[in-house]
């Protein structure tokens, strides 16, 4: 499945559930287990931070399943609707068809694709990095550290420059990081056959429900960048969804 198919997919595959960080920020338990597991962290209390810890789990679960025994049939429509725009607008740029993106994208990706030119460069950018992440896939499957090197380095010299300073001056990879990074795949695909997270590479991956390609909320997943520095999950093929539930 071409890479932004399944990065808008991923974005909506847990949709439910999207309101839960907004959920443990307001949530006066969840607010007093933070406060708890890092106060044991301070005092280094072994067993005062696993007791913390696992009442933040459980009251963490029981606010995601009170948000979903809460959802309604018309929040579930409003939710399958989008899905529907959402792989239309995905086909739409796999497929080269401005007319059906101009049919189906969400306001916000039609304001940064607001022509022909623009889509074009959004279909070429989809194109450049589902090429790239098919190359680093292959490398990892063959254990070829000079094949991954180039990858990444293509990667990260076609992603377009960052939002702000700080990511314009995002320093390039090193061989030491590559190389640490490289062998966390290998080691993952050897052990289970995963294969690296799609939100691996570029500062636009992560965006919402793929509407912000090459700029996503917080500027994509953390630490986006090809070699997987600062990426919490490029050893997974899961995608971390980020469209939220309207309450």
């Amino acid at each position: 499945m071409p890479l932004l198919n399944q990065l808008i997919a991923g974005g909506i595959a847990a949709i439910s559930l999207g309101g839960v960080a907004v959920t443990a920020a307001t949530n006066p338990a969840i607010k007093a287990d933070f406060t708890n597991v890092q106060t044991a962290m301070t005092n280094k209390d072994l067993g005062a931070y696993k007791t913390a810890e696992k009442q933040l789990v459980t009251d963490r679960s029981a606010a995601q399943n009170t948000k979903i025994d809460a959802t309604t049939q018309d929040q579930l429509n409003t939710m399958s609707d989008k899905q529907a725009k959402s792989k239309a607008t995905q086909d739409a740029i796999t497929n080269n068809d401005y007319n059906a993106f101009k049919a189906n994208a969400s306001q916000q990706m039609l304001t940064r694709t607001p022509d022909q030119a623009s889509f074009d460069k959004l279909v070429a950018s989809n194109k450049a990095r589902t090429d790239t992440m098919n190359q680093i896939s292959d490398s990892i499957k063959n254990n070829d550290f000079n094949a991954y090197k180039t990858a990444v380095t293509t990667g990260e010299q076609n992603e377009p420059a960052g939002n702000d300073a700080n990511e314009k001056a995002r320093p390039a990879p090193t061989d030491a990081q590559i190389q640490t990074q490289f062998d966390k795949l290998e080691a993952a695909f050897k052990a289970d056959g995963t294969l690296p997270n799609l939100n691996m590479g570029g500062r636009g991956f992560g965006g919402e429900a793929g509407d912000n390609h090459g700029g996503g909320r917080g500027k994509g997943n953390k630490g986006g960048n090809w070699s997987g520095r600062g990426n919490e999950s490029s050893n997974t093929l899961s995608i971390t969804a980020s469209t939220t539930q309207s309450n």
